[in-house]
């Protein structure tokens, strides 16, 4: 864990590479997500099996996709607790297609709520938002997996690099300014690499630290205030 020089634990504070918390959180719910919707294959196999007209490779066909689906659950809940730097690629398989899923979901339950307001109609419509934010969130935490785990050159950080020098970008969500931060870097720092990302927080504000490489060796440290978007 790194810090900066200054105040305890850091000039900046706590600095997470990536959140801990929320990592053992989202691969938490990933594991009893998965373990669930196997649960309720196999519980539910035997009355399936049992209707009329259904024989058993039949019955078996309409479950095998649920079983499959906990099985990647699962495997996305292993990668982000064993911190797997290549999980982007396995969250990226699972996620996408569930973000289309609760999309679509969510498409007709405001259809529902606008044909039929009600409580029950709002209740139904947390489920499919709940899981695009938790489609959003894994990507992102996968990424900064990603980044943390890669390798780079142990370089001096450049005097312009201070933690004064605070980056601020509009964005409503992480979702959207993640992939801002990566062009502003592409676009100041042009054929910088990244080779490392933390998280960091001082006080009430919360900063995404980029520590990037230059072809010609020197490495740049930059804060991006991401305190207005930080979680959501």
């Amino acid at each position: 864990m790194d810090s900066e020089p200054g105040e305890t634990g850091g000039k900046f504070g706590n600095d997470v590479e990536p959140d801990d918390s929320g990592r053992v959180f989202l691969a938490s719910v990933w594991l009893l997500a998965g373990a669930g919707l196997i649960y309720v294959a196999l519980a539910g196999s035997p009355a399936l099996l049992a209707m009329p007209g259904l024989d058993r490779r039949s019955g078996a066909l309409l479950l095998a996709p649920l079983i499959l689906v906990g099985i990647a659950a699962i495997a996305v809940s292993a990668a982000l607790f064993l911190r797997w730097r290549h999980a982007r690629y396995l969250v990226a398989a699972v996620t996408w297609p569930g973000t289309v899923l609760f999309a679509w979901a969510l498409v007709w339950c405001v259809i529902g709520l606008l044909a039929a307001p009600g409580s029950e109609t709002v209740v139904a419509s947390v489920v499919p938002l709940l899981g695009l934010l938790l489609m959003a969130r894994t990507r992102r935490l996968a990424r900064a997996l990603a980044v943390a785990g890669a390798p780079g050159p142990a370089a001096p950080v450049s005097p312009d690099a201070a933690p004064e020098h605070v980056v601020v970008l509009e964005a409503s969500s992480s979702v959207e300014g993640a992939p801002r931060e990566y062009r502003w870097i592409a676009e100041h720092l042009p054929g910088g690499e990244v080779t490392r990302q933390a998280l960091v927080q001082r006080g009430d504000r919360v900063y995404d630290r980029f520590d990037v490489v230059l072809p010609d060796g020197t490495t740049h440290r930059v804060f991006f205030d991401i305190t207005a978007y930080s979680g959501k």
